[in-house]
Parts: structure tokens; C-alpha cells; sequence
């Protein structure tokens, strides 16, 4: 049976209240790996970050800087510094198809 492409698109959306926080650089506009691989998705600001979630689909999946408590139900890793939010799913699935969406903020408010 031949393995089939997963497709993964990546949205950038940047919530800024008070400074405004740049990405400079991101894993790109679209993604496409086989099932079984590896992905890393993650989006990197010019200064440092709060909070950081990503969205798929209805789900959303939060970390804050600092925090590596959070267990995902969709097994993937946290990949963080300061100014770097990324995911990183060991071996992709059909469930990870789509599109995924970044979001930055350096405040407590969402």
C-alpha cells in the first residue's frame, strides 16, 4: 500500500496589544511530508513572546514561556525559547492534516 502525502498549511496570525511583536521567520507557508515522518511547525518573534497557542481545526493547544506541563492528546512535543513557538508531532497522521495557525502575544490578555 503506498504511503500517501499529508498536506499541512501554516497560518501566521500575530495578537499584539501594546508592543508589537514581528515574526521573522516561520516553517513555511505550506508543508507537505509522508505519514509516518516527522514535522516541525513553529513560528519565531523578533522579541519575546508570553503566550503562544496553535489552532487546528476546533482544537487549540496553549503553552505560556516557561511552561512544559502541557500533554497534547494529539502527541506532539513542545519546541520553545523566548522568541520561538513550535510543535514537533514524532510521526504524522491523517489527523494532522490542515491547516494549523500560530498565534504570539506578549500580554496577559488574549
Amino acid at each position: 500500500m503506498p504511503v500517501l502525502p499529508c498536506v499541512v498549511g501554516i497560518v501566521l496570525l500575530l495578537v499584539t496589544q501594546g508592543t508589537a511583536l514581528e515574526i521573522e521567520t516561520y516553517s513555511g507557508d505550506l508543508l507537505v511530508v509522508r505519514s509516518g515522518e516527522e514535522l516541525e511547525l513553529f513560528c519565531e518573534s523578533s522579541t519575546p513572546y508570553q503566550w503562544c497557542y496553535w489552532a487546528h481545526g476546533e482544537e487549540e493547544f496553549r503553552t505560556i514561556t516557561g511552561d512544559e506541563s502541557y500533554v497534547s492528546p494529539i502527541s506532539f512535543e513542545w519546541v520553545k525559547s523566548s522568541n520561538k513557538c513550535g510543535l514537533k508531532i514524532a510521526s504524522v497522521e491523517d489527523e494532522h492534516a490542515g491547516q494549523w495557525k500560530c498565534h504570539l502575544a506578549d500580554t496577559d490578555e488574549e
